[in-house]
């Protein structure tokens, strides 16, 4: 033996460095030398379907057939025998993380089989489980729940999970990663909540809802840094607990309103990534200038200044009556609460229609955030007369090179004259809302200089169908028309550059 192989650094080397999910070159190295095959055996099994384990049974045991979605395995024989299992003994203590989503590879049919003598203690490494099935299956997971488990995925929104997750803490002491759905059923948020004040190092948790003391306990949490909820109770936070999330770094919620009550509450959260994004709504709920007003100015006094890089904030599609739209156009005041965020990157903010801003707020945004690579200024039904011109383009260019991503709407009937001095290079898509526009040619023209790398443009009436037609202004279809034809001649500008580079090069 190489004297090199000799240090287990260097053995482990060249397993590690297959890149995943090459299967095949790792089995292949399993079978080269016993120097290199625990440390390929680990890095096969690490995370498995639970198909893949169970197909390590006797062929005599069971069939196996594919359907156009899924794979399928049943019993061929309803009684196995202890000496079944011998090699998915020896494979299964390398396993750290196990699938099982029926609708991509369906077992159960194999659960009653395996009752005897599948047990956790097959498992000693396991860490992670994605349980999806449902709830005529949903207990042989039972079968998973080991001391050493760290993080777990699984519905629990019917009787049987709501009785097993209540002893989830018990049963998994060690669990810092929960993401489990309730759909807010009444017992699924206190056996899920109970689970939740019994554990002290989560770091991360995803579900519909918890109650009022399950999220006192969070709040006081130094381990906690990503959480999503769908909604929080009305009598959250209560008055007085303090420390109010310390540690949080990314944090999701699908509705505005808790949004801003959540964060009304706190004081300097480390948030790097929040978003807030709404469920179907009715046209009532879509969010005011005051009620976005209310949004930013919290997130503006409550998250930390340094720290927040990722915005979204969006509510879901309903009907709209056009007559309103006054009463729904996102002021600029608003979005002036975020320029304090200097390490800004990605931004998007989706709203009924749209926004009043002129290009002076849109230079004071460029100013203040030169990282930004996502800005997004979206509406479901169109800006009315935006007042933005296409100098903001130039304005992006000189202060955030590193956009990659625009969208906005512009008023372009009126074509500034381009300074060429700064490119947005990476810019390869603009999406341009409802802007007015008069002639293709001179737009194209100069969103060439500003944009080199622009092909497409797309409008928002672009591929929707009529039903959400209906609800647009009515003009958006004229100008979509002319963006197509700007959209075609950048493209043709561009493959005219290319054959002429091809060309100077041959």
């Amino acid at each position: 033996m190489h004297r090199c192989l000799q240090v287990p650094e260097l053995s482990w080397t060249s397993p590690s460095s297959v890149r995943r999910p090459d299967h095949r070159d790792l089995a292949v190295l399993a079978r080269t030398c016993r120097i290199f095959s625990s440390h390929a055996l680990r890095l096969l099994w690490h995370s498995v379907p639970l198909i893949n384990l169970l197909r390590l049974l006797p062929r005599d045991t069971f069939h196996f057939t594919m359907t156009e979605t899924k794979y399928i395995m049943t019993p061929r024989r309803p009684i196995l025998q202890d000496s079944d299992f011998e090699r998915l003994r020896s494979f299964a203590v390398y396993v750290r993380s196990l699938f099982c989503h029926p609708d991509q590879a369906d077992t159960s049919a194999m659960f009653e089989s395996l009752r005897l003598w599948l047990s956790g203690s097959m498992f000693p490494t396991l860490h992670a489980v994605y349980w999806s099935h449902q709830e005529d299956d949903f207990p042989f997971i039972e079968r998973f729940l080991v001391p050493s488990l760290t993080s777990i995925h699984m519905p629990c929104n019917f009787p049987a999970a709501s009785a097993l997750i209540s002893s989830l803490a018990t049963r998994c002491p060690l669990l810092t990663h929960i993401y489990s759905s309730n759909h807010a059923v009444s017992a699924a948020v206190s056996a899920l909540s109970e689970c939740v004040r019994a554990l002290d190092h989560i770091q991360s948790l995803s579900t519909d809802a918890l109650d009022r003391p399950a999220l006192d306990h969070l709040s006081g949490l130094p381990s906690l840094r990503e959480l999503s909820l769908k909604c929080f109770p009305a009598d959250f936070p209560s008055p007085g607990s303090q420390p109010f999330f310390p540690s949080l770094v990314e944090f999701q919620v699908s509705n505005l309103d808790s949004a801003a009550r959540f964060l009304e509450r706190g004081s300097d959260i480390p948030l790097a990534r929040l978003w807030a994004l709404g469920a179907e709504l009715e046209p009532t709920n879509y969010s005011t200038p005051d009620e976005m007003h209310c949004l930013l100015s919290a997130i503006e006094s409550t998250v930390s200044h340094s720290s927040l890089a990722d915005l979204m904030l969006a509510v879901g599609y309903s009907p709209f009556d056009r007559s309103e739209a006054s009463t729904y156009t996102i002021r600029a005041s608003s979005l002036r609460l975020l320029l304090c965020f200097n390490n800004l990157t990605d931004i998007a903010i989706h709203t009924a229609v749209g926004f009043d801003l002129d290009d002076t707020t849109i230079l004071e945004m460029a100013r203040s955030w030169p990282h930004l690579e996502v800005f997004r200024l979206d509406t479901y039904f169109g800006t009315s007369q935006p007042r933005t011109t296409l100098s903001c383009l130039e304005a992006f260019a000189k202060y955030c090179p590193h956009l990659s991503m625009l969208s906005m709407a512009f008023d372009a009937t009126v074509v500034p004259e381009s300074h060429g001095d700064f490119f947005l290079k990476h810019l390869t898509t603009l999406e341009v809302d409802v802007s007015p526009i008069s002639t293709a040619e001179s737009v194209a023209q100069f969103i060439a200089r500003v944009c080199p790398r622009l092909t497409l443009v797309v409008t928002l009436v672009h591929g929707q169908d009529e039903y959400w037609e209906a609800n647009v202004v009515p003009e958006a279809f004229g100008y979509d028309t002319i963006w197509t034809e700007v959209g075609s001649i950048l493209q043709g500008s561009r493959e005219e550059e290319h054959h002429a580079a091809a060309a100077a090069a041959a």
